[in-house]
């Protein structure tokens, strides 16, 4: 039976990066809603599981135009949208700790539960898009809709200093209720506040680092092994030796 000592902590992390939503914004379309065979600056794309990618709302059409339809269809004020508006946030839910031991289809329901209350605090009709990816070092979910409320086009009251505090609370409590083998905690697993794009980077080394403890250790193995031979070889130089002496 596991004691509390023996519990290991999952580390649960909800980003949010504003996005203006100008034409360059189809550029992020491609790298959420990857297919096989693309080109990635993102050397930790592994090509060969992108098809294992989840799309759990398919984009209809470009980014850039679906964000305008969206505003279109559910902005009711009519004074004109400033030209530095954000018209797009994209939302990331990351992972680490013991949730990476438990098998991959619960670790993928933890991502769709994520969904579910992403599309419940931001409002399923502001979807652009939501794809986990699995082709990388960690499975996460993308996100991306546009901040509207009350039939305005808002970022500033959508994802503000006021409301984030309560959003991760309120996101965190919702995945320990619903996740409790995990045990998810505020600043839980290894790594604290990172970006995708940073873990990346740091799951990069700490592998980098254990693939380099591990080559030290065959060394010192293959080295002991070779000891252990000379030493036996050495023994029965000296056995004969006496044997010779003696005889």
């Amino acid at each position: 039976m596991k004691t509390i000592n023996d519990i290991k902590s999952s580390g649960l992390a909800l980003h949010y990066i504003k996005h203006k939503g100008g034409p360059e914004i189809n550029g992020l379309q491609r790298n959420n809603e990857r297919v096989p065979g693309q080109n990635h600056s993102n050397k930790h794309i592994d090509d060969s599981r992108t098809k294992n990618n989840i799309v759990l709302k398919k984009c209809d059409g470009t980014f850039y135009k679906t964000i305008n339809q969206i505003i279109e269809d559910n902005r009711t004020t009519k004074h004109k949208i400033r030209k530095d508006a954000v018209k797009m946030v994209e939302a990331t839910v990351q992972f680490s700790g013991t949730i990476l031991t438990l098998p991959e289809k619960e670790q993928e329901q933890v991502l769709r539960d994520s969904y579910d209350w992403l599309k419940n605090e931001f409002g399923e009709e502001n979807i652009v898009s939501a794809v986990i990816h699995k082709d990388e070092t960690t499975m996460h979910l993308h996100f991306d809709f546009v901040p509207m409320k009350d039939g305005r086009l808002i970022a500033k009251e959508v994802i503000c200093r006021g409301t984030l505090f309560k959003q991760q609370a309120d996101f965190l409590k919702y995945q320990q209720d619903k996740h409790p083998d995990a045990y998810f905690e505020r600043n839980g697993g290894d790594f604290k506040g990172l970006r995708q794009k940073d873990y990346e980077k740091v799951q990069a080394i700490l592998k980098a680092n254990e693939d380099e403890m591990k080559q030290y250790k065959k060394d010192l193995d293959d080295r002991s092994d070779k000891l252990d031979v000379r030493e036996k070889k050495l023994n029965q130089k000296a056995k004969n030796y006496l044997k010779k002496s003696l005889s």
